[in-house]
């Protein structure tokens, strides 16, 4: 693609009515190369107008303020402000091109090759990368099959029970009693091969039938605790663990000794009318009818959401964007980094880490492709549905961040801020919004039973 304007000829809506002619180039896969051209007579123009600028404000010795001899303001701030014009020239121009010609540039431009001498042309280039063309998918009444959201009597007692076993408390049950599934209250200390006692802990709960402490097996352990009585200890031998925190002892046999001090159990509360106050119901039929909208709610959401992903994957299905190298090498590599670190966690080495990183860049890259296709396709429907992110969306986005990770909304806030996030957040937001819009004028199947309904914007939208 090539725009061209030739210098010194006047075109009504182009930069070269103000002394600028510009060439655009393909240069690579959603590149430009722009070279730009402001004429002698512009940039003399602008020279000009600084000095002015600054002689009315300037006051030297001998020289009322206003009135130094333009000569004077030359000679002394000439190249500085020489420099300067260059500077805001290159800027402005650069930016008024991409304005006028509604391009969408991703990141920053790269100015190259800018040559200017006082008295002359000023010429540059800027390589830019822009934003994927592409036509719009249709997404309007696009057609879908809904799932089923009722919740049944049975999952409503399932979260009652679920409910109930939240408020479990371990209350002291009479030494003797004890039995599986109990826990017991007991003294644990570790001695060496030399007798030194070289880990000691207080009221470790044990669960009682497991043959293990702090996933340390221990055969016989669990049999053990059913017996014991109050302050009996027991003597194990085992082998301390190679991570075990005390260093001396890593991979050597030790004993472990452990000392039975009381027996407790797991009394989950009965649904009774203590219960529910503390629940803040009225009754049981009260607490059943909250629990089902709360399930019907949540499964409505996941429902929503889980119409929203299979939508907006078959708008996209056969669409296939070009993108910047810059940025489809970024998110791939980004994609790879979190590989990285999901490896390393799970205690993989280094070698077997890349190794298996490379043999996956494929998919990486296909993963990254699919994401950046989503991005730039949503955001066009946002811009021609007029989605837009109020303050208030995002303060309350903000205030549950917060929430989720126990925080104080302004200190969250105050972190997105200096870390430059909240357009990125805002964004978030958006694409959230267009994706409802795309369930909203889709055509949903409702399952066999329920009443099949279609969106008003749907029906009002697919002329």
């Amino acid at each position: 693609m090539s725009d061209e304007t030739p210098t010194g000829t006047e075109t009504p809506g182009t930069e070269q009515a103000a002394g600028v002619s510009i060439e655009i180039n393909d240069d690579g896969p959603c590149r430009k190369r722009m070279k730009f051209v402001v004429s002698a007579e512009r940039m003399s123009d602008e020279l000009d107008s600084n000095y002015r600028q600054l002689r009315g404000t300037i006051q030297l010795p001998g020289f009322r303020k206003g009135k130094v001899p333009l000569s004077i303001i030359k000679g002394r701030f000439g190249s500085k402000i020489a420099e300067d014009v260059k500077e805001e020239m290159v800027n402005s121009s650069f930016f008024d091109a991409i304005e006028e010609r509604e391009l969408k540039v991703l990141g920053r431009p790269s100015f190259e090759n800018i040559e200017y001498e006082e008295g002359g042309t000023l010429s540059y280039e800027a390589a830019v990368e822009l934003a994927p063309e592409f036509d719009l998918p249709e997404y309007k009444g696009l057609e879908i099959d809904a799932q089923p959201v009722a919740v049944t009597a049975e999952e409503v007692t399932a979260e009652i029970d679920a409910i109930l076993e939240q408020q479990t408390r371990l209350e002291p049950i009479a030494v003797g009693e004890q039995q599986n599934d109990d826990f017991a209250v007991c003294h644990v200390s570790i001695v060496d091969s030399e007798g030194n006692s070289v880990f000691d802990r207080d009221e470790v709960h044990l669960k009682i039938g497991l043959d293990s402490v702090d996933n340390i097996e221990v055969p016989g352990l669990g049999e053990a605790l059913i017996g014991a009585s109050a302050e009996e200890t027991r003597e194990f031998a085992i082998d301390a663990p190679e991570d075990f925190p005390v260093e001396a002892v890593q991979g050597h046999s030790v004993t472990l000794r452990i000392r039975f001090l009381e027996a407790k159990r797991a009394v989950k509360p009965e649904l009774n009318e203590e219960t529910l106050g503390q629940l803040g119901v009225e009754s049981e039929d009260a607490l059943r009818s909250e629990i089902e909208k709360s399930l019907e709610n949540r499964r409505r959401i996941e429902e929503e959401t889980r119409q929203e992903s299979e939508l907006v994957d078959a708008m996209l299905e056969s669409m296939e964007l070009e993108f910047p190298p810059s940025i489809l090498e970024r998110r791939t590599e980004e994609l790879s980094m979190s590989a990285r670190f999901r490896m390393m966690r799970e205690g993989k080495d280094k070698d077997e880490t890349e190794a298996e990183v490379a043999a996956n860049r494929a998919e990486f890259e296909k993963e990254s492709r699919a994401e950046l296709t989503r991005y730039f396709v949503l955001d066009a429907i946002a811009d021609k549905e007029q989605v837009f992110v109020t303050e208030d969306e995002v303060a309350r986005r903000l205030t549950a961040i917060a929430m989720t990770t126990g925080r104080q909304p302004q200190e969250v806030a105050e972190e997105y801020r200096e870390n430059g996030m909240l357009d990125e957040l805002r964004g978030g937001i958006r694409r959230e919004k267009v994706r409802a819009v795309i369930r909203k004028k889709a055509k949903v199947n409702q399952p066999a039973g329920a009443e099949e309904t279609a969106s008003e914007e749907a029906d009002g939208d697919q002329d």
